[in-house]
């Protein structure tokens, strides 16, 4: 039963962790293709992208 547990939880840390990989090169790619883009979003919602890396991160 422990043993069950510990896997199911490393998989979900795992996937938590492939969802923000994705979330931050989708960000990237973003920034990359519309070099504009970081001066058009407004800095609170650019904490709130970095708070939610850092939360699964």
């Amino acid at each position: 039963m422990a043993t069950s547990t510990t896997v199911s939880k490393s998989n979900s840390e795992t996937l938590e962790a492939g969802v923000a990989r994705r979330h931050v090169f989708r960000v990237v790619r973003r920034v990359w293709s519309d070099p504009d883009w970081r001066y058009k979003v407004d800095k609170s919602s650019i904490s709130a992208t970095m708070r939610y890396d850092c939360a699964f991160l």
